[in-house]
């Protein structure tokens, strides 16, 4: 088992995670996973994004925090805003707002297939923030149907632009 299924296997018996309280895990990518959280600090529910992997040393979690925090300034309206940037137990991590809506993985028509216009719609919008973020000098790496949340309104958001990066 490797470290972040110990990880995860003893967060998911604990049910937290430091303060957050771990609810449902959402999806594991190559790079990332997401959860959705309570927040007893806020009193609100978040999508909290982090890294499959535990940064090995200090120098590498405070580049990954640093890296996090640059992606979570770029401000385009297919990139989801990051309300907090910052580490449980050694875990770096970038948390969301729910109310984004419920990402791709989540829908419950998703199984069912969704109508070709609105796919074709969700990823031209996931591509114009994604082209965005590239031109701000960031890329994503790990691009899952848990990292793309739709609004009821249709506005498709990219998350973890600030996570799976190296």
């Amino acid at each position: 088992m490797d470290a972040i299924a110990a990880t995860a296997a003893t967060a998911t018996a604990a049910h937290r995670l430091g303060r957050f309280e771990l609810r449902q895990l959402i999806g594991r990518g190559a790079r990332s996973m997401a959860w959705r959280v309570g927040d007893p600090r806020s009193g609100q529910e978040l999508l909290l994004v982090l890294p499959r992997r535990q940064p090995p040393d200090s120098a590498a979690l405070q580049s990954w925090l640093d890296q996090a925090r640059r992606g979570a300034r770029l401000v385009h309206p297919n990139l989801a805003h990051a309300v907090e940037v910052g580490e449980q137990e050694r875990w770096p991590y970038v948390a969301y707002d729910s109310a984004l809506g419920p990402t791709l993985a989540e829908r419950p028509t998703a199984r069912d297939g969704e109508p070709a216009a609105d796919i074709a719609r969700w990823m031209a919008q996931a591509l114009a923030g994604l082209a965005f973020a590239h031109d701000g000098g960031l890329a994503h790496h790990d691009v899952q149907p848990f990292l793309l949340a739709v609004a009821d309104n249709g506005t498709l958001r990219v998350l973890g632009l600030e996570v799976a990066g190296d």
